[in-house]
């Protein structure tokens, strides 16, 4: 859409070529006459994003609109800890609190998965941060994040980051996937040996794209 462009509109109100709207005064200057296409313009300009969002339209809500934003900005951070043996084993999932509440949206969050609030493309990100490492020399490790199915480990698999020495401080390994409603992911380890999760920060970070 574009701004008022009635030849009653107050002229440059908001810079140049940018026009508003004018109360006017009695006897000397037209109020601004609103017109059917600009009003068209503010509805279908909103309604498109609350449609975009998944939801209908209804003279029910007042808050459609902040409920659609909320849908494309929806996020989680979860810390990753717990220590795994050989590759079986899932990471502990848990809130994260460094920053306080990193959660935003209607994302489910078990001891070992969290599941994604609706069907959507996201944003997923692995984080390490090798800074704090409670091992002097770590010795490699994989770690992966994947889809769950039924309670069982998908075949699916997202992306992984593989850590060959202790020479990195903060790495992030990130994928971009159109992810189904109430898709549920989990943390894994792939490697024999034994990593402590906690020692390396691991965090996981899930956004709606």
């Amino acid at each position: 859409m574009d701004r008022i462009d009635d030849p009653t509109a107050e002229a440059d109100k908001f810079g140049a070529g940018k026009d508003g709207f004018t109360e006017g005064d009695p006897g000397l200057v037209d109020p601004t006459a609103v017109s059917a296409a600009w009003l068209d313009g503010v509805q279908e300009e909103i309604v498109a994003v609350i449609e975009d969002a998944g939801l209908t339209p209804s003279n029910a809500s007042l808050a459609q609109l902040l409920a659609a934003l909320k849908i494309f900005t929806r996020y989680v951070v979860v810390d990753v800890s717990g220590s795994a043996a050989g590759s079986s084993v899932n990471f502990a999932l848990s809130q994260a609190s460094s920053n306080g509440d990193l959660i935003n949206g209607d994302f489910t969050l078990a001891s070992n998965e969290v599941t994604v609030p609706d069907a959507g493309c996201y944003l997923v990100i692995i984080s390490i941060n090798m800074t704090n490492d409670a091992v002097a020399d770590p010795s490699p490790f994989t770690v992966k994040v994947e889809t769950t199915a039924a309670g069982a480990i998908a075949s699916g698999r997202f992306l992984r980051y593989s850590n060959v020495g202790s020479d990195a401080s903060n790495v992030v390994a990130f994928g971009l996937h159109h992810l189904a409603a109430a898709t549920a992911l989990r943390v894994r380890h792939l490697e024999p040996d034994t990593l402590t999760a906690s020692g390396r920060n691991l965090v996981l970070q899930l956004t709606r794209a």
